[in-house]
């Protein structure tokens, strides 16, 4: 019989790769910063859905119907829109922060057009 080796030293050695847990989330398919998007859409969604809400419990106790609800959606559109805003820069500026570390500038080719 031929026995093959379990292992050279051309090859790495192989890693334990056990299967991950059913509810894990390499095991979905999900990376953090889809999460993290997600994540502000939701955000996005809570902040109109709580301005209606308060709008509309201003309504009812003070009899106002409609005005306090087009108040509270316009309100928590503006907070959204702010929030996401804010976490979009915040993560673009994490992702550029995370790409500089991976591309330092002294490896990126040099434009020949800029060495006057």
């Amino acid at each position: 019989m031929d026995e093959q080796p379990t292992h050279t030293s051309d090859d790495p050695p192989k890693r334990d790769e056990s299967p991950e847990p059913a509810g894990s989330k390499k095991s979905a398919g999900l990376s953090p910063d889809l999460m993290g998007f997600a994540g502000m859409g939701i955000s996005f969604i809570g902040c109109i859905a709580g301005g209606l809400l308060l709008g509309w419990l201003v309504d009812h106790f003070a009899g106002t119907y409609p005005t306090g609800s087009v108040v509270g959606v316009v309100v928590g559109l503006i907070v959204g829109a702010y929030s996401f805003i804010r976490d979009a820069m915040r993560a673009s500026r994490a992702a550029r922060r995370e790409y500089e570390r991976a591309h330092p500038r002294s490896q990126q080719p040099r434009n020949p057009r800029h060495d006057c």
